[in-house]
């Protein structure tokens, strides 16, 4: 009986289905920018929330459609932090007919890790797993494939594409300014996390899409981004190509899915400075992420 696990995140909603993760039936993700706004207003905006329960309605029917026996599904740092949360987790399960568990920034990390270790590419040996998301961004370090259960010191901190886009880019495209400015923040932000050696992996949609962006691929296909490479200085070059270019610009580039152009630059901007922070020249892409982390712990089937 196939299976749906279901992130409903800042920036966007993602559902896996399977009966296994080897062959996902449905693996879809749905940008509808919940987080929009919260950072001043501390609240979900009406516009954002019908996107994203239309979004969410959407994916339901299809997995449905598909014959989904079971959900499993969890919301993130916007639903963490908007005190209408309740509000939009009510209208889910009228509406859709799930529960949306609200899960703190650490369940995010394990299951983020679970995932990155999950998939084909996953390194041996140590390594730091990071999540990239709208509203925060989750660590966790632990050992490789192969080498136990082994998780390490996870946390989160709150620090995302969205949010910070926000913040920063307030004008089209972006002065050469944004980039310091983002750069001196975000190496504040990220003073919890040590400097050190280690295999460093990213997962979730930014470094997906600066996979696909480096790969120059038309489509998305995880077996080409699973264990893909990126080394510090293309991340550097993807960097200054986003701050170049109006968001429409952005959304032309083979690689970047059109609605993630609004959110790359800042998201770009986070993954170089956690590069900075390491000290690392290179990190490794799982094509894998949350959702898939949430269907192994709820299901125990990996691929």
């Amino acid at each position: 009986m196939p299976r749906a696990a279901i992130d409903v995140g800042s920036n966007s909603v993602k559902l896996v289905l399977a009966d296994d993760l080897a062959t996902p039936l449905l693996d879809r993700v749905a940008v509808t920018g919940l987080g929009e706004g919260l950072g001043r207003t501390g609240r979900l905006a009406e516009p954002a929330m019908a996107r994203t329960l239309d979004a969410l309605a959407a994916l339901v029917a299809e997995a449905r459609a598909r014959g989904a026996g079971d959900f499993a599904a969890v919301g993130t740092a916007a639903l963490r932090a908007a005190a209408n949360a309740d509000e939009f987790c009510a209208r889910a399960r009228a509406r859709c007919g799930i529960a949306i568990a609200v899960i703190p920034g650490e369940e995010e990390a394990r299951l983020a890790f679970l995932a990155a270790r999950s998939g084909a590419g996953a390194p041996a040996g140590p390594c730091l797993v990071v999540d990239i998301g709208g509203g925060s961004t989750e660590f966790i370090f632990g050992k490789g494939k192969g080498e136990g259960d082994a998780m390490g010191e996870r946390f989160s901190l709150p620090l995302g594409c969205l949010r910070a886009t926000e913040e920063f880019q307030r004008s089209d495209p972006a002065p050469p300014a944004v980039l310091a400015a983002m750069a001196t923040a975000f190496a504040a932000a990220l003073a919890p996390l040590a400097p050190g050696a280690g295999a460093l992996i990213g997962i979730g949609g930014t470094f997906s899409s600066l996979g696909t962006v480096a790969l120059g691929a038309p489509d998305w296909d995880p077996r080409r981004v699973e264990g893909l490479e990126l080394s510090r200085a293309e991340v550097e070059r993807q960097l200054a190509l986003y701050q170049r270019l109006r968001i429409a610009e952005r959304a032309a580039l083979p690689g970047l899915m059109p609605e993630r152009a609004p959110v790359i630059l800042a998201g770009a901007a986070i993954a170089l400075a956690v590069m900075r922070r390491r000290g690392a020249e290179r990190l490794r892409l799982s094509s894998r992420a949350l959702r898939h982390g949430l269907w192994l712990a709820r299901w125990g089937r990996s691929a």
